[in-house]
């Protein structure tokens, strides 16, 4: 709060000091916004480091190179890929594109490149406002996107423009995606009634059948192998090879699903899932003996089609459970850090807000084996979300007592009795809601380790005569 008034050779002290601090990071932002203010470019660009990816201040640091800098053309394509995106960027950025603009770098192409992808993220004023930079004739363009995306089967019933150009064609291409997410059936309609009327290429045709048959597909829809069939899909296309798979289960066309799962990946045929469903696919087939060895090899692996394949015969689950052994070197060299220190403090102080954010900052960029180090000192504290939280961005998966702590087991299993629960069911949903932070909050508003709505938590209060004078009371 006193950046303002502190002498810039103090705060530079202090960040040289405090790196593993996430402070640290608020303060050099604040600072840089200031230092922008003032105009103060030299000690700008000096400072330009070691922080979070920021828009804005990135923007006005491109400003002020493009105005002094002589390697004009590695800035030019630094703003080139800044441009590229569908989400709406920070004002400080547009004096930024004016100046690529008139080095002669926004070209017409890339505005539409823009419009596209904001389209796809369905972000119609950003489009709106980008068609500004085009010529009056393409503009009206952007309009019919617009239209399109408002109500497309309207608009493709009732095309009053040649679709000759690749933009119009894109155009007609998202109206029957579109078209797509309320009815499959009628957008294949409209799709085939348009291409007798106007010409389209293959790679129109192929665009459109990927999207119907990959909607038609989570939808359950009988026809999505046959659509998904006529795709010619890209080699790194993982969604259509996987949904071709299972719309193929889905409807029981066995052969047709073995086939399909013999044009995965090698590292795809690998995995759980896919050799389940190998599986399940030869019992149908009358292939019981090579689906049994295939069921066999799976259950000995702790996973969920590990499970099933146990299920399938009839075998205990296996879990696999190794600890992560910690040396006393590596617990001696992590508890040095000072990053880790700040984060204990926190922690141990009750100021879990900041606790967390400290250690996230000291944990991103960790490598696997810190990570685990980490989680175990974390477990060692007591802090066992952070516990699970971080040996999960770790390699080492198999620490169970670490991923699957057995917590409030005395509240957990006198109130599953009471109400005639599994505990375990009580403790999935405490371990996927909420990995146990005990404040959590959602986006949406659920709360605490069980994550209710507040009119949840309001109404089962009422039900049993429990008095919930605030929101804060639902978190106990």
């Amino acid at each position: 709060d006193r950046v303002a008034s502190t002498p810039p050779a103090r705060l530079h002290e202090f960040l040289e000091r405090n790196p593993e601090a996430a402070v640290s990071d608020a303060l050099r932002h604040r600072w840089l916004d200031l230092l922008a203010d003032r105009g103060d470019w030299p000690t700008f660009i000096a400072e330009y480091r070691d922080i979070d990816a920021d828009d804005e201040l990135n923007c006005r640091r491109l400003m002020y190179l493009v105005k002094v800098s002589q390697e004009q053309a590695g800035l030019m394509l630094e703003i080139g890929r800044l441009w590229r995106t569908g989400s709406r960027l920070p004002a400080t950025c547009e004096p930024v594109f004016q100046a690529w603009k008139q080095a002669g770098h926004m070209t017409s192409e890339e505005v539409w490149t823009r419009i596209a992808l904001a389209m796809e993220k369905r972000n119609l004023t950003l489009a709106e406002a980008l068609g500004r930079n085009l010529d009056p004739a393409e503009r009206v363009w952007v309009g019919r996107w617009l239209a399109m995306h408002r109500n497309p089967q309207a608009e493709l019933r009732n095309l009053r423009y040649p679709v000759e150009t690749p933009v119009a064609r894109q155009i007609v291409r998202y109206g029957v995606v579109r078209a797509a997410y309320s009815d499959p059936d009628q957008a294949m309609q409209l799709w085939r009634a348009l291409q007798e009327q106007h010409e389209f290429f293959g790679e129109d045709e192929n665009y459109v059948m990927r999207y119907i048959g990959l909607l038609a597909a989570q939808a359950h829809h009988p026809r999505a192998v046959e659509w998904l069939s006529s795709v010619s899909a890209a080699a790194d296309d993982e969604n259509v090879r996987h949904w071709r798979v299972r719309a193929a289960i889905r409807s029981g066309e066995w052969q047709t699903g073995l086939r399909f799962l013999a044009g995965l990946t090698e590292t795809e045929q690998r995995n759980g899932e896919w050799r389940y469903w190998k599986a399940r696919m030869l019992e149908q087939t009358g292939e019981a003996r090579e689906a049994k060895g295939l069921y066999r090899d799976l259950a000995r692996e702790r996973s969920y089609y590990g499970f099933l394949a146990a299920d399938r015969t009839g075998v205990d689950y296996t879990m696999q459970h190794v600890g992560v052994d910690a040396s006393p070197e590596e617990v001696t060299t992590m508890l040095a850090r000072p990053g880790i220190q700040m984060a204990r403090e926190l922690f141990q102080m009750g100021d879990t807000v900041a606790a967390r954010r400290q250690w996230s900052w000291t944990t991103r960029r960790m490598n696997n084996r810190e990570l685990a180090v980490a989680a175990v000192l974390a477990r060692h504290w007591g802090w066992h979300d952070r516990a699970i939280l971080t040996v999960a961005k770790s390699d080492h998966l198999d620490d169970l007592e670490l991923r699957f702590p057995v917590l409030y087991r005395d509240l957990v299993e006198a109130n599953a009795e009471r109400n005639r629960i599994d505990p375990d069911w009580v403790y999935g949903v405490l371990r996927q809601e909420s990995a146990f932070v005990s404040d959590a909050r959602s986006p949406a508003g659920a709360l605490g380790l069980m994550q209710l709505m507040p009119a949840t938590g309001r109404l089962t209060g009422r039900r049993i005569n429990l008095h919930l004078p605030s929101t804060s009371a639902i978190l106990n």
